[in-house]
């Protein structure tokens, strides 16, 4: 009898979407602020985007909020509505 994770090998590749919205994220901030911030530091639920950041990026992202928000959709594409800043 074989294993059931044999029969799962050619879903191994898929990311979750909040792993998709957090590299998005990732790479937005770093494109528009300069900031590198690690996966571990930003957190998805349910439409709400949290930043375990300092004070200072916090206020770059709530300055460029508009940009962000539009450069994360234009990233996702159909993965947009669950991303609200």
């Amino acid at each position: 009898m074989k294993g059931l994770g044999i029969f799962l090998i050619k879903f191994r590749g898929i990311l979750p979407a909040n792993q998709l919205v957090k590299q998005a994220v990732q790479d937005v901030l770093h494109r528009l602020i300069g900031v590198e911030v690690g996966l571990e530091m930003i957190k998805v639920e349910k439409r709400s985007l949290y930043l375990m950041v300092s004070p200072v990026v916090k206020n770059l992202v709530f300055l460029k909020r508009e940009q962000i928000a539009a450069e994360i959709a234009k990233l996702l594409g159909e993965l947009k509505e669950r991303v609200v800043l």
